[in-house]
């Protein structure tokens, strides 16, 4: 055992791996039916835009990686690149459609729309997705046994904006990557989509979302002593 239990903190994709196969374990059905009856089911979009699969190619934006890159060096190590990758066009490399192996650690599809939908529905009172007591558990900081602060709830990384507490989570990888945000104590929330590759939190959001909390801001007015 490298730490004991509660004494550090690690992101790491392979426990949401065993996470979902714990799903898997618990409710007898595969990970991905249960997020479709659980989640997608419960929110206001229709199955072809947010999935596990991939309803129609055309609509189906191409992923892409910077074809004179570190990144794309070291991808040479981990895949078969004539397997997942097409011929270069320009400065970019685009991916053949696939899909994660591993559905609980990245493998939803959907556009941004939908996970809108799904922040949407995740700040209201009366969630469909989750009670008062089950969210402010998923949103609450979680520490060590000596109380030193992770900087992640269940499955959300936090942050702060101009003052402004955040909810966060990034991903990446193949082509593809995106982040989304939540604000509770403002109500609202954030999306942001790219169909190039990415790995590390890039905090794009903070460039967007900083243009409407200004305007949440707000700035004490000066007075005469």
């Amino acid at each position: 055992m490298k730490y004991h239990p509660e004494a550090t903190f690690s992101y790491s994709n392979l426990g949401y791996v065993f996470l979902g196969q714990l799903v898997e374990r618990v409710f007898g059905m595969s990970y991905e039916e249960y997020v479709e009856k659980n989640i997608i089911r419960k929110l206001p979009v229709s199955s072809d835009r947010l999935g596990f699969t991939i309803r129609s190619a055309e609509d189906h934006a191409r992923g892409y990686i910077e074809r004179m890159s570190f990144t794309n060096l070291a991808l040479g190590l981990f895949i078969e690149k004539s397997k997942f990758m097409d011929r270069s066009k320009g400065k970019w490399k685009p991916f053949k459609p696939f899909y994660v192996n591993g559905s609980s650690y990245g493998g939803l599809i959907g556009t941004p729309l939908a996970f809108v939908r799904y922040l949407q529905e995740m700040l209201k009172p009366e969630s469909e997705l989750l009670g008062e007591v089950s969210r402010n558990r998923m949103f609450e900081e979680q520490t060590t046994y000596d109380g030193e602060r992770t900087g992640m709830c269940l499955s959300w990384f936090t942050g702060n904006l101009l003052g402004q507490r955040y909810l966060a989570h990034a991903g990446g990888g193949g082509g593809y990557y995106c982040e989304i945000r939540l604000y509770p104590e403002l109500g609202k929330g954030s999306v942001i989509f790219f169909n190039r590759t990415g790995i590390a939190d890039e905090k794009f959001l903070d460039k967007v979302d900083v243009c409407y909390l200004k305007e949440q801001v707000m700035i004490p007015e000066m007075t005469n002593a």
